[in-house]
């Protein structure tokens, strides 16, 4: 029981000696970090005071190597991509974090998996990307074991190493391609391209514009209205619409040479030209049963400014409507119905009098509104009086599939009024109705 006792103490020793040191080692860990940290943060480009070329345009590039080993400028853009130079400043965007990088993980998904491995940070492949730490060093003494066991938390890691950004082997690459170009003329001849480009573009749109005007004014003769109905008033129903605009010049290119560029711009300058459109518009007439010939015309940039003819063929309205007017009178009251539709009446008396009844008499109907109870004063005018409320106003006074020749029948219109005089019990009764053309009254297609 006593030896018992005594191993159990030298276990739990043990175990407090083993926790001291992963401790110790978790400090160690933690300061080769920051000294990666520091060194990375210690870097000073013999770039940065490089004089910054002013352009409209940023230009920018890759650097790649020859069969020599040497280092130019290839891929040039209007746009960063990945890896480039900006050429107007000589500043870059290539990943320049350090990477601490683990192989072979135990377990793929786990936290150091996702911590450790960082496919652009780790990617030795990448230009100026180099592994700092040997793998066999670190692995192979006991700091860098307790280093890479406390990395990966004691799930297993049997690669452990560093990448980072070699400064000094892109400064030399890019000292090798600057020292082949004239980077004042790269910048100034792809802004120039560009420039000239974009100004014939422009130049293009006012000519475009200028041809729709000429077009427009041509229209004119080359109308022709065939108007059966006659009753079509001519006026503006056919103009030109530009349909499609010219698109601006796209700097979604990556070039080599000039000579490239200037393909590059000079077909995307044919293909913008080549998306403006105008086309006939020929107006719908909606009051009229119609026919068009020739509407399907349009134009783009290297049409002809000619017009085929342009033919309406108008048959008919498809709804007119007329105001009737007319006077009637008697010895007590005149009343003339107005174009629009009231009635004005004129006592002619030196008393009261009330009317009690109205009927309209249009065309083969008649309708009555027995409930008017209007009172006029002696030799006054009301205008109170509105045949509105007759349904058959509204409904015979509008013709359908009409054409100038049908407003040459008649139709009957006349009215039917019951009134008194104040003082009398006559009733009085004043009737008239007329033959009418159509064509009497003022009316308009609808």
């Amino acid at each position: 029981m006593k030896n018992t006792k005594n191993k159990c103490r030298v276990l739990t020793k043990r175990k407090q000696v083993n926790d001291k040191k992963e401790v110790i080692l978790k400090q160690r860990f933690i300061s080769i970090i920051g000294i990666l940290v520091l060194a990375g943060c210690a870097s000073n480009s013999k770039f940065s005071k490089i004089e910054t070329i002013e352009s409209n345009l940023p230009i920018y590039a890759t650097l790649a190597m020859d069969e020599k080993n040497k280092f130019y400028f290839e891929k040039f853009s209007y746009s960063s991509i990945p890896n480039s130079i900006n050429l107007n400043n000589l500043t870059h965007n290539f990943p320049t974090q350090d990477g601490i990088c683990a192989k072979h993980l135990v377990e793929r998904n786990s936290e150091v998996n996702r911590n450790l491995n960082n496919k652009i940070l780790c990617d030795t492949d990448l230009q100026f990307r180099s592994a700092t730490v040997s793998t066999g060093a670190i692995i192979g003494n006991t700091i860098g074991n307790a280093y890479a066991a406390l990395a990966s938390m004691g799930i297993g890691v049997s690669a452990y190493y560093g990448v980072e950004f070699d400064t000094e082997e892109y400064e030399d690459a890019l000292s090798q391609a600057l020292a082949k170009v004239n980077r004042v003329t790269i910048i100034n001849d792809a802004n120039q391209l560009f420039y000239e480009t974009n100004s014939s573009l422009q130049l293009s749109k006012i000519k475009f514009e200028e041809m729709r005007n000429k077009l427009q004014s041509k229209l004119g003769k080359s109308i022709k209205i065939n108007d059966t109905s006659k009753l079509f008033a001519k006026n503006e129903i056919v103009h030109i619409e530009k349909t499609s605009s010219m698109p601006p010049i796209s700097r979604n290119v990556i070039w080599q040479d000039n000579n490239e560029l200037k393909i590059y711009l000079l077909k995307k300058l044919d293909e913008s030209r080549s998306e403006g459109k105008l086309t006939l518009q020929c107006s719908r007439l909606k009051s009229f049963h119609f026919s068009t010939e020739g509407c399907e015309q349009s134009w783009d940039y290297d049409s002809k400014h000619t017009i085929d003819p342009i033919t309406y063929n108008v048959k008919s309205a498809n709804q007119y409507v007329f105001e009737p007017h007319f006077d009637m009178n008697d010895s007590n009251i005149a009343i003339r119905l107005t174009s629009n539709g009231y009635l004005k009446v004129e006592n002619r008396t030196n008393s009261f009098i009330t009317i009690n009844s109205l009927s309209l008499y249009f065309g083969a109907d008649i309708e009555t509104d027995s409930n008017i109870n209007l009172e006029i004063p002696p030799s006054a005018t009301s205008s109170n009086m509105s045949i509105h409320s007759f349904n058959i106003y509204d409904k015979n006074r509008k013709l359908k599939n009409i054409k100038k020749e049908n407003l040459e029948k008649e139709l009957s219109l006349g009215l039917a009024l019951k009134y008194k005089v104040l003082n009398t019990n006559k009733e009085n009764t004043l009737y008239d109705t007329n033959i009418y053309k159509y064509s009497e009254f003022s009316g308009q297609v609808i």
